[in-house]
């Protein structure tokens, strides 16, 4: 399944356009951030808005290195 635009732009609403890790804007940011499975769905996770959050590079990068 692909994440289309609609969901995309649902997320970054439900996010109030920032980090839902840390918290930084896209305004801090320098522009739109990522979404992201909160479960891969390489595990299982499905791309349900459920499982979906708006996160920054740095936090995505930090979340891929395992370490979250």
């Amino acid at each position: 399944m692909t994440i289309t635009d609609d969901i995309r732009e649902q997320v970054r609403q439900r996010a109030n356009f920032a980090c839902e890790y840390c918290g930084v804007t896209e305004t801090d940011a320098g522009g739109e951030l990522t979404v992201d499975h909160y479960q891969s769905r390489a595990k299982g996770g499905s791309d349900n808005l459920e499982n979906l959050l708006y996160c920054c590079p740095r936090c995505n990068q930090y979340k891929d290195a395992g370490i979250r």
